[in-house]
């Protein structure tokens, strides 16, 4: 692995000095910006070293690809390398600095960042191929990160705005669904198990099966399987119709017993009886 590059410091909007993107920052062992920079977190070092080492050995993208997607990095040229790359390497093409160059070599934002040199450089600082996917669930954090500040910040803006049509549990509601939908989006797959750990799990599978004595697993919903429908005992009726309907005058085909449980019963499901 190639050696930490000196970075060259620019200047950002806030006046503060921050390495430039045409060369390779020293990774930072906390993978986040400063907390008082008043930027969103992110990592570009994890992202440079990622990228090169997908470069130099395209088999890395199968450990990763699972976790991180292009619009999870920070920076708008490391996501169009890494989707560039990733759709050579999924249809079994070599992604390397050379054969980017041709797609996104006249790319603006590349060209700031030293042109297709930039793609060399990244080669040159790429990470161990088993530190690859440690990375890549840095990046992917830190998306979700970065996700939950901009969900945070549209709720506090509509909760501060006072308005008529805005009820405060509409907002509630839409927020719920917001955070919801971004625990959905959050998730990684776990990919490959140990083979102690899959066989654990099976057996522990296995076992709630048996305490369970043969009955599935969930909440039971109450209510009772009649083969051709169903009943519920808390209202005291089926769910479905009755499916033979042999009598005409039958008045109510959702019904048992005359909506008289406790006195009739209707066993055949054609006329409600005494049990007696």
């Amino acid at each position: 692995m190639a050696g930490p590059v000196n970075a060259v410091l620019r200047t950002s909007a806030k006046g503060q000095a921050e390495p430039s993107m045409n060369e390779i920052a020293t990774f930072n062992a906390t993978g986040v910006a400063a907390p008082d920079s008043g930027e969103l977190p992110h990592s570009i070092e994890a992202e440079q070293q990622l990228l090169g080492a997908i470069l130099t050995n395209n088999d890395i993208f199968d450990r990763i690809a699972s976790v991180v997607r292009a619009e999870h990095f920070y920076d708008p040229v490391h996501r169009l390398i890494y989707e560039t790359a990733a759709a050579r390497i999924q249809k079994n093409a070599l992604a390397s600095p050379v054969t980017l160059k041709a797609f996104i070599g006249d790319d603006p934002g590349l060209a700031e960042l030293g042109g297709p040199a930039y793609l060399v450089r990244l080669a040159g600082a790429a990470i161990s191929s088993y530190a690859a996917r440690d990375y890549a669930q840095m990046i992917h954090d830190l998306a979700v990160r970065r996700d939950l500040i901009a969900v945070g910040q549209e709720i506090a803006e509509k909760a501060a705005k006072v308005d008529v049509e805005s009820d405060p549990k509409d907002q509630i509601v839409d927020a719920e669904q917001k955070l919801y939908k971004l625990a959905e989006q959050g998730q990684s797959e776990t990919g490959f198990q140990s083979f102690l750990k899959a066989v654990t799990d099976a057996v522990n599978v296995a076992n709630a099966a048996y305490q369970r004595d043969g009955g599935l697993a969930g909440m039971s919903t109450g209510l009772v399987d009649m083969r051709a429908r169903y009943y519920d005992p808390a209202t005291a009726r089926f769910l479905g119709r009755d499916p033979l309907e042999l009598l005409p005058t039958m008045p109510d085909p959702y019904s048992y017993g005359a909506n008289r449980p406790l006195l009739f019963v209707d066993r055949l499901g054609l006329s409600p009886t005494s049990p007696e």
